[in-house]
């Protein structure tokens, strides 16, 4: 549990800078412990825990590997149900490493289905993530 910035525990009395494995696990820890709903707090959508996870760039979490873990991840993981700025649900079923802001979606609401390559075609945004516990239930089954 030491952090990027040495604070945490073991206490060290020395500077020992932490193993890239250590730094890895960490953010991946981080990551899941935010996305997790537990008795004593909610489950955060995907873009707050992108927020959160960068408010700590370089004292938790060194910025490179942030970075690289979220070109990685997405901002938006495969299989996050989200609403598009059209008010369409949709997939995310693939990311776009160089923007990590636009993964490729399959739409899954109304009659037609189909992808679209947020990073081609501009005009369509996502607005926000649906929870697949509440407002995302209804697209659950396309997951």
């Amino acid at each position: 549990h030491l952090r990027y910035d040495l604070g945490c525990y073991p206490k060290v009395f020395f500077f020992r800078r932490p193993h890239i494995a250590s730094l890895i696990v960490h953010i991946c820890d981080e990551y899941d412990a935010l996305s997790q709903r537990r008795s004593y707090k909610q489950d955060y959508p995907p873009e707050r825990i992108y927020k959160l996870m960068n408010i700590y760039r370089e004292k938790k979490f060194p910025s490179g590997l942030l970075d690289k873990f979220f070109r990685i991840m997405g901002v938006w993981p495969k299989g996050t149900i989200v609403r598009l700025n059209n008010g369409e649900a949709a997939i995310v079923r693939e990311e776009n490493e160089d923007d990590m802001f636009s993964p490729k979606i399959e739409v899954v609401s109304g009659n037609s289905r189909r992808i679209i390559d947020l990073k081609a075609d501009r005009t369509v945004k996502i607005k926000g993530s649906l929870n697949p516990l509440g407002d995302g239930k209804e697209y659950i089954e396309f997951v």
